[in-house]
């Protein structure tokens, strides 16, 4: 009986002693989330945005949500959770925007900030997304996106690259030199007189 308490007492310390689920790595600067729309479109009675997210974190970002606020639209987001967001997995979400019957919208263009939290992530820095109000901004907005990253323009100068030049011409007259030298050498000791050898 009391080896029966005994081994009962064990068990039940090996299991109140085993490490519970290790904690999740917590991320605190969203460095490793990227996240891209689509051209937006004027804002109406109501209008979608996609926005496209995927990241580089060593893990999986669980609980994975984007929350977007505005004071004057009532803002949606598809799907409302994510389980999980493997690492390099492109997901695209879509944002329904609709302005409220008492909202003033101003401006040709409102800013909706969206944060992204997941169980991994501490951030809630938030991302713009830009939303024109007018067809001008909206066209101002594709053509932004549009837009390439930059030009490069190359000068060609009359004597480029003589540097190089130079340094091939002075590394040609060197081996030319070496190889003169040589060939001198061995042309005197060729024409040099062998003296008889001793019997």
């Amino acid at each position: 009986m009391n080896s029966i308490a005994l081994l009962l007492a064990a068990l039940c310390a090996e299991f109140t002693a085993s490490p519970a689920e290790e904690p999740r790595d917590v991320y605190p600067l969203l460095d490793g989330l990227y996240v891209c729309a689509d051209a937006p479109a004027c804002l109406g009675q109501g209008s979608i945005y996609r926005v496209t997210v995927y990241h580089s974190y060593p893990t999986p970002l669980h609980r994975f949500r984007i929350v977007g606020a505005h004071p004057g639209l009532a803002i949606r987001v598809e799907p409302q959770e994510l389980p999980a967001l493997r690492i390099g997995e492109i997901t695209q979400f879509e944002v329904h925007a609709a302005p409220l019957p008492s909202a003033r919208l101003t401006g040709d263009r409102v800013t909706v900030p969206l944060t992204f939290s997941a169980d991994e992530l501490a951030s809630q820095r938030p991302w713009p997304l830009v939303i024109p109000l007018t067809a001008a901004a909206e066209e101002e907005l594709r053509n932004a996106d549009a837009l390439p990253v930059g030009t490069v323009e190359v000068h060609v100068r009359r004597w480029a690259g003589w540097e190089t030049w130079a340094y091939t011409a002075g590394s040609v007259a060197v081996l030319a030199a070496l190889a003169w030298r040589w060939w001198r050498g061995r042309h005197r000791r060729a024409s040099r007189p062998r003296l008889p050898r001793a019997a």
